[in-house]
């Protein structure tokens, strides 16, 4: 995946750490140079407006030509789990379209009160239920600012939360969609519809079989977040005997506080950020070989043979003298170092350019 791609990722993941904390608490954070996780958004996390509402938690901010917008929703996904309707034959997820109308009014006057003329894009985010919360509002923004900004879904471990017509809804109205899930036995299995058929989850499935239910989606296929790695995970094909340990449901009573079980966002700060540092790693011994390469060229001898230079010098000489060859000056060896300041240089060129695509480009 696009390195640019994976630093936004990155940076979207810090948004959802952050939104579990009120602005006081999290203004202590900023400041604590010693272990400071969020330095890499500390300058786009001073300019923030904050929602606190109904088990809903919202950060809004403002920088550059990019709103930001992160969700954190403490609701339980058994909680209101059945589908309201929104529009059309579109249902969403009860307890989390209630979260977002509670919300829509404050949300929409805090975009208008950070944009201004040079806004151009809206990054939406959220973790497991939050998650959830970013891809209703990324949908329902979209359509309402269709023609004035590009809108990014950047949604962790989001379960199903809605029903098939609500895709299309949301490809119309979403440019950008990232839903990533970690390797995981509790992250696969929120997310159901990514099946992962190694033996050891199968017993696993029989306990989480109230996820199988055609009425809830996911708006796309996952992105499955390794260590080291990170690549789109498509659902492979189950055989008869793993469709049956789907559809089991005499284990569904051991797994009531089945949500208790979550991949903490942290494994996602920590993958990203392993991912970036193996990136800058692979970037610094690229430079060391061209810093320690020379280009030399070589000094080949070559001769040029000679004319007659006017009938005077011609007529002097005899028809059967040898004529002696001239030997061409050796050219010096050329030796060229890229130095440490060449590199830093051209680094600085570089994060320019990345600057500059970031800005053009829909990540």
């Amino acid at each position: 995946m696009n390195n640019l791609i994976i630093k936004e990722l990155y940076r979207a993941s810090l948004f959802c750490k952050m939104s579990y904390y009120a602005p006081a608490e999290m203004a202590v954070r900023l400041h604590n140079t010693n272990s400071n996780i969020f330095a890499d958004i500390n300058k786009i996390a001073k300019c923030n407006r904050y929602i606190d509402d109904n088990n809903v938690c919202c950060y809004v901010f403002g920088y550059n030509n990019t709103i930001f917008i992160s969700f954190n929703s403490l609701i339980l996904y058994k909680t209101n789990k059945k589908q309201d309707k929104f529009k059309d034959n579109i249902y969403i997820h009860r307890g989390l379209l209630q979260q977002y109308k509670s919300i829509e009014d404050m949300l929409q006057s805090h975009i208008n009160a950070v944009a201004d003329a040079t806004t151009k894009k809206l990054y939406i985010c959220g973790y497991y239920m939050g998650g959830g919360l970013a891809t209703i509002a990324a949908a329902i923004l979209g359509e309402k600012y269709r023609n004035m900004y590009i809108v990014s879904c950047f949604a962790f471990a989001s379960p199903k939360i809605i029903n098939k017509y609500f895709k299309e809804y949301f490809r119309d109205n979403v440019s950008c969609n990232y839903r990533v899930i970690v390797n995981d036995k509790i992250d696969l299995i929120t997310n159901l519809n990514n099946y992962n058929t190694y033996d050891y989850y199968k017993h696993k499935y029989s306990l989480y079989s109230h996820f199988v239910d055609n009425n809830y989606h996911h708006v796309s296929n996952a992105f499955l977040l390794e260590d080291n790695n990170i690549f789109e995970f498509s659902k492979p094909k189950l055989s008869q005997t793993e469709k049956l340990l789907m559809n089991c449901t005499t284990c569904y009573s051991c797994c009531n506080n089945y949500m208790d079980e979550l991949v903490d966002i942290d494994i996602y700060i920590n993958r990203y950020s392993s991912i970036i540092a193996k990136y800058k790693t692979n970037l610094l011994q690229k430079q060391k070989t061209i810093t320690t390469a020379s280009i030399a060229l070589p000094a080949a001898p070559f001769t040029i043979g000679t004319s007659s230079e006017g009938s005077s010098n011609s007529s002097s000489k005899t028809p059967n003298t040898p004529v002696t060859p001239k030997t061409a000056p050796q050219l010096p060896e050329v030796q060229t170092t890229i130095t440490q300041e060449d590199l830093h240089q051209l680094q600085k060129r570089f994060d320019k350019i990345l600057d500059i695509l970031n800005s053009k480009i829909c990540i």
